[in-house]
Formats: C-alpha cells, sequence, structure tokens
C-alpha cells in the first residue's frame, strides 16, 4: 500500500474510499431539530387530502408548508410539542416567497387566528379547533387528533373555545 492510502480503509463495492473513524461527521438530522419528522409530515399531508387547510387550494405541484399552530418560540410549547401531529398544519405558499396562507400565518393575519391556524404560545391547541372551508362557503370546526386525523367533537374534558359552533 502507498504512503498516500494507508489513512483510508480499504475500498468498498462503490470504489470511494472510507474516511477513518475519528473523522467529524455531520449526522443527517440534528438532536436539536425541533421540525416534525417525516412520518408526522406525511400524516398531516394525508389529513388534509394535498389541501390547504386555510383555504382549501390543492397544494399538490404547489409550494406549501407543514407549519406548526403554536410555535416554539422563547418559553412556550416544548420540542415534542411543537412537532406533534395536532398541533401542524398544511399551508400554501412557502417562505420564499410572498403570498399563500402560510405568508399571512406569519404575518399574524387576524382572521386565520380566527379559523384556529396559528394561536398564541398560552393557548392549547388541542382545544381550539380549526375551521376548514366548507363547500358552501361555510366553516366546519374540527379538532386536530395525534392519529392524524379530523375529530367532528371536542376532546373529553376540554371545551371549545373562540367561536366553534356545533
Amino acid at each position: 500500500m502507498t504512503d498516500r492510502r494507508r489513512h483510508f480503509r480499504p475500498l468498498r463495492r462503490t470504489g470511494t474510499l472510507q474516511a477513518p473513524d475519528w473523522s467529524p461527521r455531520v449526522p443527517a438530522r440534528s438532536p436539536r431539530d425541533a421540525g416534525p419528522s417525516a412520518r408526522e409530515r406525511r400524516l398531516v399531508f394525508a389529513r388534509a387530502f394535498g389541501c390547504c387547510e386555510s383555504c382549501g387550494t390543492n397544494v399538490i405541484g404547489r409550494p406549501y408548508t407543514i407549519a406548526p399552530r403554536v410555535a416554539r418560540d422563547a418559553g412556550s410549547a416544548p420540542r415534542a410539542e411543537a412537532a406533534a401531529t395536532w398541533n401542524l398544519t398544511l399551508l400554501c405558499g412557502s417562505a420564499a416567497g410572498p403570498g399563500g396562507c402560510y405568508w399571512l400565518c406569519e404575518r399574524r393575519d387576524p382572521s386565520l387566528r380566527d379559523h384556529g391556524i396559528w394561536m398564541y404560545s398560552w393557548e392549547n391547541p388541542r382545544l381550539v379547533p380549526v375551521q376548514l372551508l366548507n363547500r358552501p362557503g361555510q366553516r366546519v370546526p374540527v379538532w386536530l387528533n395525534d392519529e392524524g386525523t379530523y375529530d367532528f367533537e371536542a376532546p373529553a374534558g376540554g371545551f371549545a373555545v373562540r367561536g366553534a359552533r356545533l
């Protein structure tokens, strides 16, 4: 073996040299990452049938964002709750460009707060319904759950708040 190659492990089948064990490696996902996992993202997308949960626009083939209802900031929801399925909504638009419900959500639009899309840190997302847009133009209150589906009744032990009409 030549001097140049003695610091590397033997070649794999692919023909690439292996780095020694002591070399710094970048993990694929940081343990400090508070974002939702791939499973939770799939559950939220399937729950919404690929449509924005605020305006009902189909997001397949368009920019979309899976955003938390209660954002994780100083003193708010813990890491596990910020990325929970019942705290996430599918919104049209992205942070890269203006327009879409995500852009309005980031600007704290009062109408989106009335529909339960974003909330203040002291509110409980399990008890506040999301007002989904119905075909005739009316909104239907639904509560988000752990399984990635909608509940049409308020959770037991809680109460409906902020304009939920049953």
